[in-house]
């Protein structure tokens, strides 16, 4: 991208931030969420209320269920979504091509939220610490889902043994409180209604997780962090776990207009996004520029970030996505 083309988007962008008018639609878009019970489609939901709030003309944003990360990192591959919802070690083994085809057109928008790893056994299990799960039986979560990715990661740092145990997508909850699982693993933001729901339906207690596993598991995907015990009446002291970011992202395919417009409108009212979800109170501006997966931002939202300066300006033109 040359500097005069640098230079003219950079002015579209500030003539984008500073508009009192709503913006002209340029195409429509399909971002893919979650379950309608799970945390992405929420957030998915208030990006595109956003969207559409400021659109000039028919409303441009769609959101599209799913399984999650997994499935929404399929969709970006193929192109059935334009923007989707995904966990930040999953980004990374998309991007680096773990487990498919290295996924080397992935791009960064916008850091939303922060998931914790949250390890739930029976109150009676006996286990209190991390160490005590060697031995026991404890589901990962479902074979493709972003919970298994993580836990997986998890399990594969200990040097001891730890049974896993599936039960292939069904009530993991329900094997817990009628004694067939020693633990479960999942990835949420707290509070979340399907934890909730799960401490309403038996005695469960919340498994902490060592500070230096982040270091264990390595790659800068995962930093120390809490689950607040104000989360849950059930929960009487704050919980040491690890914690990662989710972000929007997207591909280089999607063209900078459609990033550009998507951040614009999302930016035009971020207090009403922060109010939308518990889980995206803490937004900045600087926190959602910050990709901590390793992916680089899309070219359009690393020159949005540059006009709203919370990106160094002296990067463009950008050498780092050649978009």
């Amino acid at each position: 991208m040359s500097v005069k083309t640098c230079a003219y988007r950079l002015a579209v962008l500030v003539a984008f931030c500073a508009s009192a008018v709503p913006l002209r639609a340029e195409e429509n878009y399909r971002i893919a969420t979650g379950t309608p019970e799970g945390s992405y489609y929420p957030v998915g939901g208030a990006i595109c209320a956003l969207a559409n709030r400021y659109a000039d003309g028919s409303p441009p944003c769609r959101t599209a269920t799913s399984a999650g990360s997994i499935e929404n990192i399929e969709a970006l591959r193929n192109g059935t979504a334009d923007f989707g919802l995904v966990q930040a070690d999953v980004a990374r083994a998309a991007l680096d091509g773990m487990n498919a085809p290295a996924m080397e057109d992935l791009r960064a928008v916008m850091v939303l939220q922060t998931e914790m790893l949250t390890i739930l056994t029976p109150a009676d299990s006996g286990i209190e610490s991390f160490a005590d799960l060697e031995g026991r039986s404890m589901d990962p979560g479902p074979e493709g889902s972003g919970h298994r990715v993580t836990m997986d990661r998890l399990i594969s740092s200990v040097s001891w043994d730890v049974s896993a145990t599936s039960t292939d997508g069904g009530d993991r909850i329900g094997a817990l409180c009628d004694g067939m699982l020693d633990a479960a693993g999942f990835v949420f933001s707290h509070p979340n209604a399907a934890i909730e729901r799960a401490l309403d339906r038996c005695p469960l207690r919340f498994v902490p997780i060592p500070e230096g596993s982040a270091d264990t598991i390595g790659n800068g995907l995962y930093r120390p962090t809490i689950i607040p015990a104000t989360s849950y009446e059930a929960l009487s002291r704050d919980v040491s776990t690890l914690g990662m970011t989710v972000s929007l992202f997207t591909t280089r395919a999607t063209g900078n207009r459609t990033v550009e417009d998507l951040l614009a409108r999302v930016m035009k009212d971020l207090d009403l996004l922060r109010a939308s979800l518990p889980s995206l109170a803490g937004i900045t501006l600087q926190s959602m520029a910050a990709s901590e997966s390793g992916v680089p931002l899309h070219d359009a939202a690393d020159l949005y970030y540059q006009v709203v300066g919370v990106a160094d300006a002296g990067a463009c033109p950008s050498a780092r996505q050649g978009n």
